[in-house]
């Protein structure tokens, strides 16, 4: 996975039917996804995803999409977010 591209990521509950897998998150870089989605592990900035991220840890995947520019990925993340509703960032809608 290239690290150096801006894009959009998405973090997963998955369960034992696919069709129940449900969206948590969505996020975007304009750096390093690697190092964002990292971050998400200490930073105090969404509490709520945090404590997903730590109790649901060995039923968590992620899905990434790179994007050529920052516009791109603003205008992706506002729709990916708008038609999946993550729980843990309906805030920023």
């Amino acid at each position: 996975m290239p690290s150096e591209k801006c894009g959009l990521y998405a973090l997963w509950l998955t369960n034992d039917a696919p069709e129940a897998t449900e969206c948590l998150y969505v996020g975007k870089s304009e750096t390093c996804i690697r190092e964002r989605l990292l971050s998400h592990l200490s930073a105090e900035t969404n509490p709520g995803l945090r404590r997903e991220l730590h109790l649901f840890r060995d039923r968590v995947e992620f899905s990434v999409a790179y994007t050529a520019n920052a516009a791109e990925t603003d205008a992706l993340e506002t729709e990916v977010i708008r038609d999946w509703q993550p729980m843990t960032n309906r805030n920023k809608l």
